[in-house]
């Protein structure tokens, strides 16, 4: 009976940690889905199970977003969802804990001694390196600090169309990320180009 029992939580610990392999926090993406969006709760056909935690979660959540575009942003909806949710206790893919404001990946969960931006899609943390950009001294999405070289990407100012990776379009509302210019302690370092933005 005690054996029976150590296995039956050697699975439950298994079944908590194991939910990962198919979790990208750069991408902030599961099985290739993004985690942010208009989300609907079922309790069948889910395209992922989540567990509502207080701490070690593995996204960190806000619902308070009328547009829900970027990682951790969701909008429960009844109809046409991005994301399909089912609340669980156990065997979730993922952990989430509800936040007012910051949501998306962890920096526990990114290992932030690594590269952190994912040459693939051109984000960092879930976050598009292109794209329209707001400057903002608070709660940005990323803090970056100009540099001559050394740069981890190349970012062209663009007035229209800011599609590719590293062009950037300034606005003040609706934007895509939001950016504060640092001296130090950086997510990135960007050099500022007239031609051929993108990674390095």
């Amino acid at each position: 009976m005690k054996r029976l029992i150590f296995i039956l939580i050697v699975l439950i610990a298994l079944a908590k940690t194991g939910h990962s392999q198919d979790f990208d926090p750069y991408t902030c993406t599961f099985k290739g889905k993004e985690l942010f969006g208009k989300i609907q709760r079922v309790t069948s056909f889910a395209d992922l199970k989540v567990e509502v935690v207080d701490y070690n979660a593995d996204l960190e959540v806000d619902t308070t977003s009328s547009w829900p575009s970027k990682c951790g942003q969701w909008k429960f909806v009844q109809h046409f969802p991005d994301l399909k949710v089912e609340f669980v206790k156990y065997g979730a893919d993922l952990r989430i804990k509800y936040v007012n404001y910051g949501a998306g990946v962890p920096e526990s969960k990114t290992n932030m001694s690594s590269f952190k931006i994912n040459t693939f899609n051109c984000k960092y943390k879930g976050f598009p390196l292109y794209g329209k950009v707001k400057f903002t001294d608070n709660f940005p999405d990323i803090r970056i600090k100009i540099v001559e070289s050394f740069e981890d990407i190349r970012v062209k100012m663009v007035e229209n169309f800011p599609d590719d990776c590293g062009e950037w379009q300034v606005v003040e509302s609706f934007e895509d990320i939001k950016v504060k210019i640092v001296e130090s302690f950086e997510d990135i370092k960007v050099k500022m180009v007239d031609n051929f933005p993108g990674l390095r």
